[in-house]
């Protein structure tokens, strides 16, 4: 489960949430996930990214690109920036934070 500190589905209904289903395909995906996609993407991620986050750092794919609404971009970018490193050609695993059409 998240930890007490995240807002989730039950406690708020916000673009901050982490869902629960969020945190139950995470788990999954560094359980089961290494080597299992070439790339990821997720369709509203929020400020946190966590699945996206959680498939690059467990190896289950090489690009991740993430989206949400633009007033999250921000959050988002800085989250995922904390938890994969900078956005470097070169780099693996490689991402992108991209506003929803």
């Amino acid at each position: 489960s998240a930890p007490s500190c995240c807002p989730t589905e039950k406690s708020t209904r916000t673009g901050a949430v982490v869902w629960d289903a969020a945190v139950a395909l995470s788990a999954l995906l560094v359980a089961h996930g290494s080597g299992s996609w070439v790339s990821m993407l997720e369709l509203g991620a929020g400020c946190h990214g966590l699945c996206g986050v959680a498939a690059s750092l467990a190896g289950a794919c090489r690009a991740t690109v993430l989206t949400d609404r633009p007033p999250l971009l921000e959050q988002l970018r800085a989250n995922v920036t904390r938890n994969l490193g900078s956005n470097e050609p070169d780099r693996l695993p490689r991402w992108d934070v991209k506003p929803l059409p």
